[in-house]
């Protein structure tokens, strides 16, 4: 569709062309193209894919962070219709994914610590047992690519007449399917940059256009890219809210004031918590069953419309876990104990130079420039 429309604009188009040689001049970059065809451009947009052989000729050096993890990619056909449905589901060998495609097929996703793959290259008896039957059978699994994930960043994503966007500047893990949508909103900033720019009476490969370009992506990048959170519980998944509410009472409660209550709003569980087992009440009374000692207040007396509500703890487990599992920079490791952490400057094969990493019982290991530690009275 893309190509389609493109063919309709008013463009010099060079399909299909490789960029052979690309090389700095006075007021932009010459190109030399695999077709014979020579361009000199005032500004270079560099989109040519996270293994990027023009950067490494232009001589701009990346910084590769690895996760210690490959992504297993294959098209699969299913026995029901998937309805458009997108799967993800987290199992103890790691995240998978399930893309609905045309007609009865879907995109797989499924990553595992590197090393591991090579067992799961077999499917889809493997894939049946991970995935359960929520589209039925696997009736037929493609040709399987495995992919090592790491974490890349451009070190230059500008200079003077040249532009790096899309894979070339940044790779991330595709558990958080955010990519692509990263990669559009560097096309769109780079335009509006260029209006700006336009509006300036500015050449167009200026640098100043291009490092204000490059400061509003910088934003955007550090939200998607350095605020992944990763959740390891050793216990497995809580049950959904559903499930949690359709059996008998919990016997653990909790009783949530207003402030806990707002955060809760904020972190968009309350809403559905609202509707479940949440008892409000309006007054404590305290005392002393060997004295005469005794405090009583209320609500009304407090001059609020509540105290709080009463909650069982699965419930609201179960409505954190709802929030958890959709967030796209959240990636939760239920079932998986830390077996050991060891810093980054202990273990100089790892590409991340600071921080911690989190060994798990599994294999799987995590590199993180901050741990939260909240497991409990017995940590």
């Amino acid at each position: 569709m893309l190509h389609q429309r493109l063919a309709q604009l008013p463009l010099e188009w060079h399909c299909p062309a490789k960029v052979e040689q690309l090389t700095p001049v006075a007021n932009g970059h010459d190109l030399q193209l695999s077709d014979g065809s020579q361009l000199t451009a005032g500004l270079t947009v560099l989109a040519d894919g996270g293994r990027s052989g023009l950067k490494e000729q232009l001589g701009i050096g990346s910084r590769h962070e690895s996760y210690q993890q490959t992504a297993l990619i294959a098209h699969v056909g299913v026995s029901q219709p998937h309805m458009g449905v997108a799967y993800e589901r987290f199992t103890s060998q790691g995240p998978m994914a399930l893309l609905p495609l045309p007609g009865q097929a879907m995109e797989l996703i499924w990553t595992h610590p590197t090393g591991s793959e090579t067992a799961r290259m077999a499917l889809p008896e493997q894939l049946q047992r991970a995935f359960g039957d929520r589209v039925g059978r696997f009736t037929q699994v493609g040709t399987r690519h495995a992919y090592p994930l790491s974490l890349v960043t451009a070190e230059e994503p500008v200079r003077p007449g040249l532009a790096v966007l899309g894979n070339a500047a940044h790779a991330l893990h595709p558990v958080a399917g955010q990519g692509f949508n990263l990669a559009l909103r560097g096309v769109m900033d780079l335009v509006e940059a260029l209006e700006q720019g336009e509006q300036a009476k500015r050449p167009l490969g200026d640098m100043s256009t291009l490092q204000a370009f490059e400061k509003q992506r910088s934003r955007d990048r550090a939200n998607v890219i350095r605020m992944q959170v990763a959740l390891v519980e050793a216990k497995p998944a809580p049950l959904s809210l559903e499930d949690a509410t359709s059996v008998l009472p919990a016997p653990r409660v909790s009783a949530l004031t207003p402030v806990s209550q707002r955060l809760l709003t904020h972190l968009g569980a309350w809403p559905a918590m609202q509707k479940t087992r949440v008892t409000p009440y309006q007054g404590m009374q305290v005392w002393d069953a060997e004295g005469s000692g005794e405090i009583a207040f209320s609500a009304d007396e407090a001059g609020v419309a509540g105290l709080g509500h009463i909650v069982e703890n699965a419930v609201t487990l179960a409505a954190l876990n709802s929030q958890v599992v959709e967030h796209p920079n959240v990636t939760p490791f239920f079932g998986a104990r830390l077996q050991a952490l060891q810093r980054a400057s202990a273990n100089l094969s790892k590409q991340a130079s600071s921080g911690d990493w989190l060994i798990l019982d599994d294999g799987r290991q995590l590199h993180a420039p901050l741990i939260i530690a909240a497991d409990g009275a017995h940590s």
